[in-house]
């Protein structure tokens, strides 16, 4: 069940996040977070080009699945969210801490509202590097693991971020 109380079944077996990232890149290439996640230059644009390189590997296995992603955001606090199919998205900060609605509200987390078993006791989402989060921090920047493993904020503009999208397979 998503936040917005949707009950979707998305038929995946299992969740892929890779342990490195696949490449780094911008959050968006626009200077804001209008729009919200789902606008992004890395949904938009990002994320479809790594699936289709991942897609010469994996095929039919990657399933193209209901996500509940932000889709305005106003003086840099999501405010809406809306359903779209995508076959790979970033990971919501509540997926890795267990706690959800904490980045500012609901909007954020979307159907993303359950945490990744991968993070549960002992497994830490520190890997040494910082990697881009779907949650919007500001009117200019979205969260991010640090590479001690640490939620921050960058620009959104800003290169040098890593991409470790979460993906699912059948």
């Amino acid at each position: 069940m998503a936040s917005d109380g949707t009950v979707y079944d998305n038929g995946y077996g299992i969740c892929m996040i890779p342990i490195s990232f696949i490449t780094d890149g911008k959050w968006h290439d626009a200077k804001t977070t209008d729009g919200g996640y789902k606008s992004s230059y890395m949904h938009t644009t990002v994320l479809p080009g790594i699936v289709t390189k991942l897609k010469n590997v994996l095929g039919s296995h990657i399933v193209s699945r209901n996500v509940l992603l932000s889709d305005e955001a106003i003086d840099g606090t999501s405010t809406s969210y809306s359903w779209t199919t995508s076959d790979a998205t970033l990971m919501s900060y509540g997926q890795l801490s267990g706690t959800f609605g904490t980045r500012k509200n609901k909007y954020d987390d979307g159907e993303a509202i359950y945490k990744l078993p991968i993070f549960n006791k002992g497994i830490s989402y520190n890997i040494n590097y910082s990697y881009w989060l779907r949650n919007i921090q500001t009117t200019l920047s979205a969260s991010c693991i640090t590479g001690n493993g640490t939620l921050d904020f960058a620009n959104v503009t800003a290169t040098g971020i890593n991409i470790r999208p979460i993906i699912f397979l059948r």
